[in-house]
């Protein structure tokens, strides 16, 4: 099948969701947006179910790896915490997933993705941690927006010479937000590409891959021009 397709064939991660508001049966959801983003830039978006068993197949097809967001936590016992707020929410289903997938791809040095919650998962890959709730830990509510979530809500300042940065050419962005955890700790080779005003990291990178960019807001609304070129970037880079 991918000898018959000459675009970029892209994985997306999946929520994995228990809860009866769809089906009483375990049920699969994401936003159309990734989807929509991936086509609107040249490629081919495929939707990764969360069973491990699927990821050597997986690997073999795709040729870039979105990890998306969602409304859960990763177990802190990722970054060597127990939990410490009731704020946390974890899936461990998709977590265990996602961390599989991303070390296979990051071992092939295949361009990666990752937004919000999957910003996050990169640096604790790595070896970074998490504040669980910045809220309660550093005193900041402005980064859990109401609806509607596409528009932009604050700034992010970009680090110069940061792969980031040589993208959107620009040293301060809006952006929108939507997260209650961010990233503490960096983890190995990982470095800050962006902040919030309250000095939250809003973007994360590995210089030593192809490219692994995470970013914290959501630019698969495609709200700004900075959103589309980081979109694009991404699949350019897998021509590289």
């Amino acid at each position: 099948m991918k000898q018959m397709i000459d675009k970029p064939i892209i994985g997306i991660t999946v929520d994995f969701l228990n809860h009866k508001s769809y089906s009483k049966y375990p049920w699969y959801a994401l936003k159309k947006n990734y989807a929509d983003a991936i086509s609107s830039f040249g490629g081919v978006p495929i939707l990764l179910s969360c069973n491990t068993r699927n990821i050597a197949d997986y690997v073999k097809i795709i040729d870039g790896l979105i990890i998306t967001g969602g409304d859960f936590d990763i177990d802190p016992h990722y970054y060597g915490q127990n939990i410490t707020s009731e704020t946390v929410r974890i899936n461990s289903t998709r977590t265990n997933f996602e961390i599989e997938i991303l070390r296979q791809f990051l071992d092939l040095n295949r361009p990666v993705l990752g937004i919000c919650g999957g910003m996050q998962l990169i640096n604790i890959i790595k070896g970074g941690s998490l504040i669980q709730d910045i809220a309660e830990e550093m005193g900041s509510s402005f980064h859990k927006q109401g609806m509607p979530k596409h528009i932009t809500t604050h700034t992010a300042r970009i680090k110069n010479g940061t792969i980031l940065h040589n993208i959107l050419q620009k040293e301060i962005i809006d952006v929108n937000t939507s997260h209650h955890q961010a990233v503490k700790t960096l983890g190995d080779g990982v470095i800050l590409s962006a902040e919030a005003p309250d000095k939250i990291i809003e973007a994360v990178e590995i210089p030593d891959y192809k490219f692994c960019l995470g970013i914290q807001w959501h630019p698969e609304y495609l709200e700004t021009n900075a959103d589309k070129q980081i979109f694009k970037a991404f699949i350019q880079a897998i021509g590289k």
